[in-house]
């Protein structure tokens, strides 16, 4: 999963696996293989789903950041930008990691546990028109020639 690079990871609490399901019934390793052992885990506010700029408002007031430093990158148009949109925050399509388009994408509703309610509402949130602020064609260090990071010191 990439600990040690992030600091934070943020998720659903109640996000459940499909009835029937156990963890250990999906693993391959020991239980302890899947366990953060430097990036530290938050949850998102109970009931949110994004879109809901309140998932990305608790995350900035969890880590006591302001959004004017923050930005948020994402693959979907409709939930990640729109939220980082309506929450104020600088946004980033990675254009390059898109797969809602893709045909292997429209299987979800078929093989996953989402509800009737889970599917029209992934089909509302592709009703809003959303443009990026900034678009990432082809990797993540695209992201530097949008941004100049800095350090508190400017360094």
């Amino acid at each position: 999963m990439g600990d040690g690079v992030l600091e934070y990871v943020f998720c659903p609490e109640d996000h459940v696996l499909p009835e029937g399901l156990s963890p250990e019934e999906l693993r391959k390793y020991p239980a302890s293989h899947y366990q953060l052992r430097f990036a530290i885990q938050h949850y998102t506010p109970s009931g949110s789903k994004k879109p809901d700029a309140t998932v990305l408002n608790a995350i900035m007031a969890d880590l006591k950041v302001p959004k004017e430093e923050c930005i948020y990158v994402g693959d979907s148009l409709f939930k990640d930008v729109a939220m980082a949109q309506d929450a104020g925050v600088d946004d980033v399509w990675a254009k390059y990691g898109q797969a809602q388009s893709r045909a292997e994408y429209q299987l979800l509703p078929d093989v996953t546990h989402w509800s009737d309610a889970d599917v029209a509402r992934e089909q509302r949130i592709k009703e809003r028109e959303v443009n990026p602020t900034h678009t990432l064609a082809n990797s993540f260090s695209e992201l530097l020639t949008h941004f100049d990071f800095r350090d508190a010191h400017g360094q």
